[in-house]
């Protein structure tokens, strides 16, 4: 059995991945008018372009159960490294088509490398860390997703402007690293250390909930869809609602995109230095929780 202590270099490999998350999304937002463009001749091109965008989510909300069965069956860390080398396969295939339907195959699968991308690194970080050091590479975890995301906007902008739809998708080739540093720097973690840690972190706290919470956990996620959708709707419809102005320019589009969501990665910096300063984590909503509950 390793001995290896995780450590500050192996939170920062396990958080990078979640901006592989974001970037199905993204890096298509600024790009749309020139989407339609390109494929506008299509049956249907009003539905199916736009498609592009939010298939890969799609694809997350149902892959994900089965991502997190197939971790526990195969691994997290090996299930993680594969991920990310398909993923960015996937990713890339669209500069070597020009038709819609490759495209749309792609994003499929980008979007369920993503499923698992999400899982297996949020997994590991709860296996490698416990305690207020979990806390914080979670919370940092979420602002990673919003930072990389507002700074991705606009580099999808100026390759799209300078190269043509094809251009943002060659950010794709960033998995590859990120899939060698997973490689190199971590290392895998058995089901029966990670239980421990679990089960560390319970009796520590005395007050958590003897069974899962799942009335609480449903109204959270009901908030965190209704919140979803009113965000991404701006994301999506930003760039085509310029268009209508004739603004067509995707740099443009992606630097007005970066300027709309700024408000996120900053609220999510905010939690996480709030962990610190007020004492308010991920076991507060553990107790918050139990006290409902009660």
């Amino acid at each position: 059995m390793t001995t290896k202590t995780a450590g500050t270099l192996q939170g920062i490999i396990l958080i990078l991945p979640i901006t592989l998350t974001v970037m199905g999304a993204v890096l298509l937002t600024p790009i749309m008018p020139k989407l339609m463009d390109a494929f506008g001749h299509i049956d249907g091109a009003n539905y199916l372009v736009p498609m592009l965008i939010s298939i890969p989510a799609l694809c997350i909300a149902i892959g994900a159960p089965f991502a997190g069965w197939l971790a526990d069956n195969i691994g997290r860390r090996h299930l993680l490294i594969w991920s990310m080398g398909l993923y960015s396969v996937c990713g890339l295939l669209p500069l070597i088509f020009d038709s819609y339907w490759p495209l749309l195959i792609s994003s499929i699968g980008v979007g369920s490398c993503e499923a698992i991308v999400i899982t297996c690194s949020t997994t590991l970080i709860g296996d490698f860390f416990t305690g207020e050091q979990r806390d914080k590479c979670l919370g940092s975890q979420a602002a990673m997703a919003s930072l990389s995301a507002m700074c991705l906007f606009p580099l999808a902008g100026f390759l799209g402007s300078q190269y043509g739809w094809k251009g943002p998708f060659a950010i794709y080739g960033v998995a590859f690293i990120m899939m060698a540093g997973v490689i190199f720097f971590t290392w895998e973690i058995g089901k029966k250390k990670g239980h421990k840690y679990d089960l560390a972190d319970h009796s520590a706290n005395k007050n958590a909930p003897s069974v899962f919470p799942w009335s609480h956990i449903l109204k959270v996620c009901g908030f965190t869809l209704v919140g979803g959708v009113m965000f991404y709707i701006l994301q999506f419809q930003l760039s085509t609602a310029l268009a209508t102005f004739d603004i067509n320019d995707p740099g443009k589009a992606g630097l007005m995109l970066a300027i709309a969501s700024i408000g996120v990665p900053v609220g999510a910096i905010a939690y996480r230095y709030a962990i610190t300063i007020c004492r308010f984590g991920i076991s507060s909503c553990t107790n918050l929780a139990s006290l409902r509950l009660a």
